[in-house]
């Protein structure tokens, strides 16, 4: 059956349309609500004039040259403050919510994953250090020159290294880790840690400045054992043995890296001994909602091209899109993008309604938030904690207070928080995969040509089911919490 439809493009969604919820936030918290949308309003903007214009051609030339890497993008993406979104403003970041993060992610990688997930994985390379210590010149430190590179023209990238050659998602899985056979190790020595061993699979690996690396300090134990330790990638006994040839999301390289014999300064050290595994669950508790953006970006502009294609192609003296099983199957697309970023919404929304600091740009308190951050951050600066806080023993005291205080319901927050990132990892990758088949499939032999752009969020949707654990474990992850 056929019926008359309007033709063009599918128009995108206000912030509003896309996430109802926010209505009633807006009606207490408006000033929050008006910044999330000038954030949907740049990042739409940067990804139609930037990103669109060179998705194909950047991901062709990955394709042939698989060391090529986009660094104007880079540039052009730090102007924009995407280097810094999500830093505190203490240090000069954009001070940005994990929602504005999952919001920012959606709308560029609805133009090409590939290129958003450089930004995605820099932001991950630098979770650990606002989630992991309290170690307040390691936290400066990186954190100023991230922003001062970014302000001076120079950016600088950061990767996150977990994956292990032998292991897969197990890093990711306290109750797997310790089956891990060759885990990467970190040594005691004089002055900080010996590092051997090897990471796979690393966004931004090949690229990055600094790489934030998971080890262990006895092989045996891994799970009770692990730290986290800053590499930056001219330390004697680093070597980025290959960049992967991929399949999807191109534009990010993914590479393997060697550590042999590197000496790590404990001024590098990421948190306490044996808090490593804690670190992991955090961050991974913070960045699976935001993989369930990427998702739902890739899902998102494979139902706006099969849209757009649908609209254009005329078959037998009619347009496709007139068709009504079109019509269903375009409405099935939609419906499950719409579902993947309501789950991302509330995971998003979760995180930040319990950071101390990011709570504050939500409940109405952003200015005054905005102002103890920035005193904070002068105190530091004059000296006056730092002689405290960087004295080993002490920082590792705090951090075990801290971790002894933590209460019942804190850790049944803890534990909602991984649930629903979880859930939105899988809910947001699994509907990416449908939607970019079922777009491929709406154009048949037509999706397969490169320069329409429906093939190339096919390849990319894939990778969302495997990064930040596996669908498989992200469900094992959401069972044990259920």
């Amino acid at each position: 059956m056929k019926g008359k439809v309007r033709g063009g493009s599918m128009r995108e969604p206000s912030l509003l349309e896309a996430y109802p919820a926010l209505e009633l936030i807006r009606r207490s918290h408006p000033r929050f609500v008006e910044r999330l949308a000038r954030v949907q309003e740049d990042a739409r903007d940067f990804a139609r004039h930037y990103v669109a214009p060179i998705a194909l051609e950047v991901d062709a030339r990955v394709a042939r040259e698989p060391t090529y890497f986009p660094w104007e993008i880079v540039h052009q993406g730090a102007e924009r403050g995407y280097l810094t979104f999500n830093l505190p403003r203490m240090v000069g970041g954009g001070g940005q919510t994990t929602l504005a993060t999952s919001i920012l992610m959606e709308e560029l990688c609805a133009q090409c994953a590939g290129i958003a997930n450089i930004f995605g994985a820099h932001a991950l390379g630098l979770a650990p250090l606002l989630v992991g210590g309290y170690d307040m010149q390691k936290y400066y430190r990186f954190l100023q020159e991230t922003v001062r590179g970014e302000r001076e023209g120079k950016p600088l990238l950061w990767a996150f290294a977990i994956t292990e050659p032998g292991a897969g998602s197990d890093i990711e899985d306290a109750d797997e880790v310790n089956r891990i056979e060759g885990i990467t190790h970190a040594q005691r020595v004089a002055g900080g840690y010996r590092l051997n061993g090897r990471k796979v699979f690393i966004s931004n690996g090949s690229v990055a400045r600094y790489i934030s690396v998971y080890a262990a300090l006895d092989r045996a134990d891994p799970r009770r054992t692990m730290v986290g330790l800053v590499v930056p990638n001219d330390a004697p006994g680093f070597t980025v043995a290959r960049v992967e040839h991929k399949m999807g999301q191109r534009a990010c390289p993914a590479a393997e890296l060697v550590f042999e014999d590197l000496f790590v300064p404990e001024a590098n050290r990421m948190g306490v001994e044996g808090a490593g595994m804690a670190q992991l669950e955090a961050v991974l508790s913070a960045s699976r909602g935001p993989v369930g953006a990427i998702a739902t970006g890739i899902a998102r502009g494979a139902l706006e091209r099969a849209w757009a294609y649908a609209a254009d192609k005329v078959v037998d003296g009619h347009r496709l899109i007139e068709e009504q099983w079109v019509q269903i199957a375009l409405a099935e697309m939609a419906t499950q993008v719409h579902a993947a970023r309501q789950a991302y919404f509330v995971a998003t929304l979760l995180v930040d309604l319990t950071n101390p600091i990011l709570s504050r740009a939500i409940v109405g308190r952003a200015d005054v938030g905005g102002l103890v951050e920035r005193l904070i951050g002068a105190v530091v600066d004059l000296g006056l904690v730092r002689a405290l806080t960087t004295r080993p023993a002490i920082s590792d005291a705090i951090a075990a207070y801290l971790t002894e205080r933590e209460t019942p319901a804190v850790r049944r927050s803890r534990a909602l928080r991984s649930a629903l990132a979880s859930a939105a990892k899988v809910l947001g990758s699994d509907a990416a995969m449908a939607v970019t088949t079922r777009a491929l499939e709406i154009a048949g032999a037509d999706g397969t040509r490169r320069e329409l752009g429906l093939e190339k969020p096919f390849r990319d949707a894939k990778l969302t089911q495997i990064y930040e654990g596996t669908n498989q474990i992200n469900r094992l992850n959401l069972f044990k919490r259920l």
